[in-house]
């Protein structure tokens, strides 16, 4: 179990136990194939993630959507060999909807707070997809944007969807990582900011979970 929360908070405020460990050794993934399509346009990722290790050499992924049979129709979230995010939203066919954070996120002794806002519907290409990362939006540096109102490769029926490993495809399960995940919250069919899972805390400043109580679609 690993403490989530502001040392020496209040009784009050919300504190997650326990965590998953996702090992490459193990080959440790989680997988989920939805069986019923539902909001392909927009959604939010709002996981706490502890690395336990750095890759130098390979891309690790955190989560991953993908269309079976296509190895580029794909949602993704993970840490580039330079430890920088790099994000997809690819539609199948092509190659839109990619980037990387200009930020590098190197402390395997600190908890992050990330969240990925996915919302196709926007009008402006850079918020068609977002991260925050401890509340604070990162800069991306885009090679591409997903179309507007376009369908993503998520909450698709035959469409895999994992934490842990991409799984190109449709059989091949690669790039796994070496982290700590807690308090996930996928939600479908909404664009959220941090403010719905994490706040302040008001004695010590830190960044810290807050229970989550909107619907998940």
């Amino acid at each position: 179990p690993i403490r989530i929360g502001a040392a020496g908070a209040a009784d009050s405020d919300y504190v997650v136990d326990r965590s998953l460990r996702f090992n490459n050794g193990d080959s440790a993934y989680l997988r989920r194939n939805p069986t019923s399509t539902s909001n392909r346009k927009t959604s939010t990722l709002s996981v706490w993630l502890k690395r336990t290790e750095l890759s130098t050499s390979n891309s690790v992924v955190i989560f991953s959507s993908n269309k079976t049979g296509s190895s580029t129709a794909q949602v993704q979230l993970g840490f580039e060999s330079n430890n920088t995010f790099t994000l997809r939203a690819r539609q199948n066919g092509t190659t839109n909807g990619a980037g990387t954070s200009t930020a590098v996120f190197r402390d395997i002794s600190a908890w992050y707070h990330i969240v990925y806002v996915l919302d196709t519907t926007q009008a402006t290409n850079t918020n068609r997809f977002k991260l925050y990362v401890n509340g604070e939006q990162l800069t991306i540096s885009y090679n591409s944007y997903p179309a507007q109102n376009g369908d993503l490769n998520m909450n698709l029926s035959g469409c895999a969807m994992q934490f842990g490993a991409v799984y190109y495809g449709g059989s091949n399960v690669n790039n796994r990582g070496e982290f700590y995940l807690a308090e996930v919250n996928w939600i479908d069919g909404q664009a959220y900011d941090p403010s719905y899972f994490a706040e302040t805390n008001a004695l010590t400043g830190q960044w810290v979970p807050k229970k989550y109580t909107g619907s998940y679609g």
